[in-house]
């Protein structure tokens, strides 16, 4: 009788390995019998690896890419605001995310089969499903990078999607890395894995339980209805005038030295008058963000406004303010493609009211000059100068209403471009002058001109007698990112000179302002200095003498919760309580919310220009 040929032996002998994978239960369904199947061919060709790998990429990308879409549309309010969104967002995705699983796939696999030749045969399942498992780890991790989710998205409803969802999606990912790992080591190895005493399947889903178990109670804890609320009416108590100001780029020691030293006499003399002085600790988080939640006392989940710029994938009706790591291949990828619109974050994402715009209410004149997110201004009665006017005006026609500047009143007593005109003529400061020629021409129009610009259009428009006033400046900041760059001494000693020149400017515009406002406070923040830990507060209302407690503490928010309660405004619950050492007039009544902002025609403008400006400002 004739001996089986060598290809009868290798079908006898892949059936009996088919048949006893069969019966341990790997090639029953799903991605299992895919990959196990292919494994059993008798040679490991590179065409056949190149398979496994277009396979897994394929697969792989459509998981990650799915995951990734529905954590980044959670936490950009998508989900409800936006469901539509997600298929054109898990399309564009598709791209990153084939790359990743492509390279990420061939690394976890060389590292697998290399601790697998050592060891043939050995721990075979424990191997590759440890690696799976981390891989869906990873995964999950960059889909609950910005979680738990926040603003609109933390309803219930939302949270048990993404808590249910999310798992379910990521146990098939770990399903398909680890049975493309596991037809990898068995073709390559040519031996079978060894029996567990707890299946693998058993432990993905006792995984799935277990992340179920922990994360939905989280979710559902923090879960609230905070969508955007009709604004109510509000009453108001005994009123006085109140002034915000907020200075970028000025560390905690500068502000006590230059008040020790007499340098900054309306500042000090404002503490001389029963004012204090606090320190905050330094916030790593963008301008916009930082100085919205001054001027709204609301956190970034509550205000809306959590970067500088937001991406629109083509297709999408909403842009993803948020995208973390993402935001790099949308910068460096997908902008240059032409597959995103690259907009900057205007005043239409924000959806709480800042302090002058509930004062304004009723007709009260309101004045706000260079503040963060309020481009495109917002009509309101009195004046409204957005951030960045001093660069974007040239673009704009004289009077137009909805983009740098905006008024709701009927004749506008003030001249805004002839105002811009005059301080672009003006002549440099001595400590401008005296900087290099290619640095000073820099500086002057990014940051010199601009604040004094922003400076004169305050003093101006406090003619208008607002009840509310805000002024931002951010020249010390823009000085101190330009001037990283150049030699040690040169830097500090231009530094020293430009911010003593900029805070004396104020302290003497502040000084003719003061005797129509009853509380004034100042925020000193060190913005993007590399060194410097510490903000500072100066707080002040007249007649009411606070304590002069050194070192104080003060959080932001509570303070211009203060100035709230002194422009008569009740009080609101989502606020937090002024600070406690100094003394506050009783609020009119106790509300629920202020509600949410009012929209307006401004907010059509696209921002082109004023996001060219936040490029040139080097912001982005």
């Amino acid at each position: 009788m004739p001996s089986p040929s060598p290809s009868s032996q290798e079908s006898v002998a892949l059936e009996q390995v088919r048949a006893e994978l069969r019966n341990r239960g790997y090639l029953d369904h799903g991605f299992e019998r895919v990959f196990l199947q292919d494994a059993l061919r008798p040679q490991a060709s590179t065409s056949a690896l190149l398979r496994l790998l277009g396979r897994v990429t394929l697969m792989g990308a459509a998981l990650t890419a799915l995951v990734l879409s529905i954590g980044l549309a959670a936490v950009n309010g998508h989900l409800t605001a936006a469901p539509l969104d997600l298929l054109p967002l898990f399309l564009h995705l598709l791209i990153p995310a084939s790359v990743v699983v492509a390279g990420g796939f061939a690394s976890l696999a060389l590292l697998v089969l290399a601790l697998l030749r050592r060891h043939p045969g050995r721990h075979m399942v424990t191997v590759t499903f440890t690696a799976a498992v981390v891989a869906g780890v990873v995964v999950g991790a960059a889909a609950f990078y910005q979680l738990p989710l926040r603003g609109e998205e933390r309803s219930p409803l939302v949270l048990l999607l993404v808590a249910v969802v999310l798992p379910l999606v990521l146990y098939g990912l770990v399903q398909l890395i680890e049975g493309a790992l596991l037809g990898l080591a068995v073709r390559l190895t040519h031996r079978l894995p060894r029996r567990q005493l707890v299946s693998r399947r058993g432990l993905a889903w006792g995984a799935v339980v277990l992340a179920l178990a922990l994360l939905l109670p989280a979710f559902l804890a923090v879960g609230k209805d905070s969508s955007p609320q009709e604004a109510p009416s509000l009453p108001l108590g005994d009123s006085g005038n109140v002034l915000l100001v907020g200075i970028d780029g000025v560390n905690g020691e500068e502000v006590d030295y230059l008040l020790a030293s007499q340098e900054l006499p309306t500042l000090r003399g404002l503490l001389a008058a029963g004012g204090t002085l606090g320190s905050y600790p330094r916030r790593r988080e963008a301008p916009a963000v930082f100085w919205t939640t001054v001027a709204t006392a609301l956190p970034a989940a509550e205000h809306g406004v959590r970067s500088l710029d937001a991406y629109r994938p083509l297709g999408m009706q909403k842009p993803l303010v948020e995208s973390g790591w993402l935001r790099w291949y949308w910068l460096h990828v997908a902008e240059p493609l032409g597959l995103v619109e690259h907009r900057p974050v205007l005043s239409d994402l924000r959806r709480a009211p800042t302090l002058w715009e509930l004062a304004s209410r009723g007709g009260r004149p309101v004045l706000s000059v260079g503040w963060w997110g309020t481009y495109p201004a917002q009509a309101l009665p009195g004046l409204v100068v957005a951030h960045g006017a001093y660069q974007t005006l040239p673009q704009e026609a004289p009077g137009a209403q909805g983009g740098s500047v905006a008024s709701a009143s009927e004749t506008l007593q003030v001249d805004v471009q002839q105002l811009r005109g005059a301080v672009a003529a003006a002549p440099l400061t001595p400590a401008v002058a005296a900087l290099p020629k290619g640095l000073r021409s820099d500086l002057e129009e990014r940051a010199w001109r601009a604040d004094l610009f922003y400076l004169r259009t305050f003093e101006e428009a406090l003619a208008l007698e607002p009840v509310v006033a805000s002024l931002y400046l951010a020249a010390p900041d823009l000085v101190s990112s330009q001037l990283e760059e150049q030699p040690r001494a040169l830097g500090a000693l231009a530094r020293s000179r430009l911010l003593l020149r900029q805070l004396r400017l104020l302290d003497d515009v502040l000084s003719g302002a003061l005797p129509q406002f009853d509380g004034i406070a100042v925020i000193f923040d060190p913005g993007r200095r590399p060194e410097g830990d510490e903000g500072r507060i100066l707080l002040w209302s007249r007649g009411r003498a606070c304590e002069a407690v050194k070192e104080e503490v003060l959080d932001p928010e509570s303070a211009v919760s203060g100035l709230f309660r002194l422009s008569g405004l009740p009080q609101s619950e989502e606020l937090p309580p002024p600070p406690s050492l100094c003394p506050w007039p009783s609020p009119p009544a106790t509300v629920e919310t202020y509600g949410s902002r009012e929209q307006s025609a401004g907010d059509e403008v696209q921002g082109e220009d004023y996001l060219e400006n936040l490029r040139s400002l080097g912001y982005l």
